[in-house]
């Protein structure tokens, strides 16, 4: 899957969120700034997926300070 747009890999399905969705956009991103000008969908949702952990990890504790 190419990070520059859409295409029929990456169609969005019912059961992702558009909070995930937005993380993989960000995963896209970050990709693109470090150079790579396309990515495997499944390396990407392994960075989303391990991004997702981190947000929830930080946010979770957030609230036990």
């Amino acid at each position: 899957m190419a990070c520059t747009g859409p295409s029929e890999a990456s169609v969005v399905t019912v059961t992702e969120s558009p909070y995930r969705r937005a993380l993989k956009v960000a995963v896209c991103a970050v990709a693109h700034e470090a150079g790579f000008a396309s990515a495997d969908d499944t390396s990407l949702e392994t960075l989303t997926e391990m991004l997702q952990s981190c947000t929830f990890h930080c946010c979770s504790h957030a609230y036990l300070v």
